[in-house]
């Protein structure tokens, strides 16, 4: 585990200054809204070409599910027999290790856009905060942090129970899958009347709660900034539906763990 800790910090870092360097050293004044509805796929159109652009947004979501995607799965390999012949209470243990996996992404989440923030502040290209980006700050942290980690508990839960690399490929086939989907969508129906009389087209695309600007706010002031699509996505119900999915993965995988048996690693060079 000790490879997560040296990495967890530098990485994404190193990513957002990357994207700092690529999107924003432009010149241009840029807002925390800004800065944070990119990361959260904002001003994408509905059309294929702009799928690089989607998949370039995606690439610090990727990362992620690379660095946590065994957060879990790794104590059922070498270092299983340590923990579990200590640990009575396997659900419990698999509450707070998932708890801890929540924390790593939401430090991750912080740190990718802390570097574009920083050079932007020290460039003086950075515009005055005012109340709403604070609002939309807290916004993509929790909801960002939050798919981030559905979707790494979902990999490690599919590695628990295939004891293979399956959970990464299946998570990275649903969520590229969904973004492609939701563009494929504006291909076939671009306008978004049609999309408005029949919400559940991309309101049932686990990927598109992500999306920042389809979204919609009973705040006045949050929704002058976005409410592409009225009334479609309201911001609190994508966060409620992110948080009882987190709830019910954590849930499922404490009850796959606690039945799971214990995989004894072989020594080294052993048959």
């Amino acid at each position: 585990m000790n490879y997560r800790k040296n990495y967890k910090l530098p990485v994404p870092l190193i990513v957002g200054f990357i994207y700092y360097f690529s999107v924003f050293a432009n010149g241009r004044t840029a807002s925390i809204f800004q800065i944070t509805g990119y990361f959260q796929f904002s001003d994408i159109q509905w059309v294929m070409p702009y799928v690089g652009d989607a998949v370039q947004r995606y690439l610090p979501v990727m990362i992620a599910h690379v660095i946590f995607g065994t957060y879990l799965y790794e104590h059922f390999c070498s270092a299983s027999v340590y923990y579990f012949t200590r640990t009575k209470k396997r659900k419990t243990w698999f509450v707070k290790e998932s708890l801890k996996l929540y924390w790593n992404v939401l430090e991750y989440a912080f740190f990718l856009i802390l570097p574009v923030v920083v050079m932007l502040f020290l460039r003086g290209d950075l515009q005055t905060p005012t109340g709403t980006d604070v609002f939309f700050l807290f916004y993509y942290l929790v909801i960002y942090s939050l798919f981030l980690f559905l979707a790494a508990e979902l990999i490690n839960i599919i590695a628990i129970c295939t004891g293979s690399g399956a959970g990464f490929a299946c998570v990275e086939f649903i969520c590229l899958g969904g973004i492609c989907s939701y563009l494929i969508l504006g291909e076939i129906f671009f306008e978004e009347e049609y999309i408005l009389a029949h919400p559940e087209l991309i309101r049932y695309n686990p990927i598109a709660h992500i999306f920042l600007d389809i979204h919609s706010s009973r705040i006045p002031a949050i929704e002058a900034d976005i409410g592409r699509l009225e009334h479609v996505f309201f911001l609190g119900d994508s966060l409620l539906l992110y948080v009882i999915l987190a709830l019910v993965l954590v849930v499922i995988g404490s009850l796959i763990v606690s039945k799971k048996e214990i995989y004894y690693a072989k020594p080294e060079g052993g048959n």
